[in-house]
């Protein structure tokens, strides 16, 4: 990591740790856990923030039940798709539908799993557009979580049914948010390049 790097990392880091206090929507079913500031763009910091912020969170927050564990995943797997540049990625979503259609409760509102489809079809545009990569990084996390929620908690029907409509709004704030985020980091650091010294400066040939 270099010095620039840095400079917005490390804060960066530490404010989403912050926010990670911040919450807004419970979970389907968890113990109480909420969707909390840092879900709502934690996808484009990357793998290694986001896997030291979310075992920050455990211990800071001193909450180790089930659904605080799995919720790790989600998030891991929501940055993997927006920092990967294969394809590969895209066997995510579709596991996750195959899984969750399998599962006898899944079975009856199969057409829930539909939404995995949006990573995969967003992954031919992510290379072109931060709102298609911020898309299909929110609706992969999404998937892992649902996959992971539907076995771990076994939520009805009826249940899977209600969060249609909103799981349009939440990864809509999601996807916006991600995007944001993402165009406002890189803002900082075409300016932070701009105003830093040259620190290798060309050798003059001999």
């Amino acid at each position: 990591m270099n010095k620039q790097q840095s400079t917005i990392l490390i804060p960066l880091i530490i404010f989403s740790v912050l926010a990670s206090a911040i919450t807004f929507t419970p979970f389907i079913v968890g113990e109480h856990l909420k969707f909390t500031l840092f879900d709502t763009y934690a996808p484009m910091l990357g793998l290694p923030a986001v896997i030291i912020i979310s075992l920050a969170n455990l211990f800071l927050h001193g909450v180790f039940n089930l659904a605080a564990i799995l919720h790790i995943f989600p998030v891991i797997f929501g940055a993997w798709y927006f920092t990967s540049r294969k394809k590969l990625i895209n066997f995510i979503p579709l596991i996750a539908i195959i899984g969750f259609v399998l599962h006898p409760i899944g079975r009856q509102v199969w057409y829930y799993s539909l939404f995995w489809l949006i990573p995969v079809i967003a992954s031919y545009y992510k290379g072109k557009s931060v709102i298609a990569n911020a898309v299909g990084a929110t609706f992969t996390a999404h998937a892992v979580g649902g996959l992971l929620w539907i076995y771990a908690f076994n939520p009805p029907a009826a249940v899977w049914n209600s969060l249609i409509p909103i799981v349009i709004m939440e990864r809509a704030i999601f996807t916006m948010s991600t995007a944001g985020v993402y165009v406002l980091l890189e803002r900082i650091k075409t300016y932070i390049h701009a105003i830093s010294p040259n620190q290798n400066p060309p050798v003059s040939p001999a």
